[in-house]
């Protein structure tokens, strides 16, 4: 998205600058394209959530948290109220001024400057070069996955000597320093739970709570699973509140009760056939959850029962057509009307034939269709 939005504002301001200019554009074949910034570089360029910061603190640190001045904090760490604004705005710490008209950082605001003045001195400590094994152990990930960024920030390990006989694979301490960043970017789970653990807790599958998420616009956060190290989706405790609330509201399990296309393959007959009857039932339908634990519209069983009743009932034809009624009015094969009715299965009723006998009729706006369909499609009418 920041590839993007940068693309149409340099493609913009090009566009702008030509408008307003004599000057004749290029030939196309000379025309360099905008490279494709890759996703690391991406996460470089955004800034890093001050929550997410905190998040990456100890617990002992977080036990007695307290709003503070630039000026308390400076005492604290030794170093200047400037330093102090300057690595606020760094790390997007909010400030807010009190009743006093005393300026103050939110919390925690200390302890994460102090984090980032460590860091800067262990970095600034650090060799020119490191190898691989070193790199990954001071963002603390697998070798593989400083590769892998390492690679989207188009930097490849080289052989160098490092202290050692021999030649050791290594980047350049620069590429540490813009690991971590991104690392910043996805920090541990904490107090956060990921899909199997909400499934446990919600009683639901995973795709259910993925489609209440996105119905509901619920918050997710991308986390560092502690176990696997992999970042992956999880949900605030706020969110599994919610899904709870969403589950508590749910109707009760069907049970007994059907639903209107349940009925008629029950009955074995059409959905409009069951449709129609249950008109006269209205004001007992309820909600409830199917097998597939969606919310349908339920009857119960007397109404079941009243429509089995009605089943039991062959009426006459009454202008419905038998498939051997359809072939003689179309004047098309048996063969391919029976392939076309098998497309009307729901629509087609058990009738009195002409000779009296219980038999599947359809409705005349079918044969109306067929007969389009033959002349239109099959030549055959």
């Amino acid at each position: 998205m920041v590839a993007y939005l940068l693309r149409a504002w340099l493609n913009e301001s090009v566009m702008n600058n030509l408008t307003n200019s004599s000057v004749e554009r290029f030939p196309a074949d000379t025309r360099i394209e905008l490279p494709v910034m890759s996703y690391e570089h991406e996460l470089l360029m955004m800034p890093v959530p001050f929550a997410n910061r905190v998040e990456f603190l100890s617990d002992v640190v977080k036990l007695s948290p307290k709003s503070q001045t630039a000026q308390d904090i400076s005492k604290e760490l030794s170093t200047t109220v400037a330093t102090v604004a300057a690595m606020a705005r760094e790390t997007c710490a909010a400030s807010m001024v009190n009743e006093m008209g005393v300026l103050k950082y939110e919390l925690f605001t200390q302890e994460v400057i102090e984090e980032e003045l460590e860091w800067q001195k262990c970095f600034d400590g650090l060799d020119e070069h490191l190898s691989i094994p070193t790199a990954a152990n001071y963002v603390g990930r697998s070798k593989e996955w400083v590769m892998t960024h390492a690679a989207g920030l188009d930097l490849y390990p080289e052989y160098r000597p490092l202290n050692t006989a021999r030649l050791v694979q290594s980047y350049p301490k620069s590429l540490v320093d813009m690991l971590r960043t991104i690392n910043l970017h996805f920090p541990p789970a904490n107090d956060s739970y990921n899909i199997a653990e909400v499934e446990k807790m919600v009683g639901k599958s995973s795709i259910w709570i993925n489609k209440m998420v996105e119905l509901h616009k619920l918050p997710t956060l991308m986390r560092t699973t502690a176990a696997t190290k992999r970042i992956a989706v999880h949900f605030s405790e706020e969110t599994v509140t919610e899904l709870n609330r969403l589950v508590s509201e749910l109707p009760e399990p069907a049970g007994s009760n059907y639903t209107a296309h349940r009925i008629g393959e029950m009955l074995e007959k059409s959905d409009r056939w069951v449709n129609a009857r249950l008109i006269a039932y209205a004001s007992s339908k309820k909600k409830f959850l199917d097998d597939f634990s969606r919310v349908g519209i339920h009857y119960p069983q007397e109404v079941f029962e009243a429509l089995k009743d009605m089943s039991l009932e062959v009426p006459p034809a009454d202008g419905w057509f038998t498939n051997y009624d359809i072939h003689r009015i179309l004047g098309a094969g048996i063969d391919w009307v029976n392939t076309q009715l098998k497309n009307y299965k729901n629509f087609a009723e058990i009738r009195l034939s002409i000779a009296s006998r219980p038999a599947l009729h359809y409705p005349p706006e079918i044969v109306e269709e067929l007969e389009d369909l033959a002349h239109n499609h099959y030549g055959i009418y």
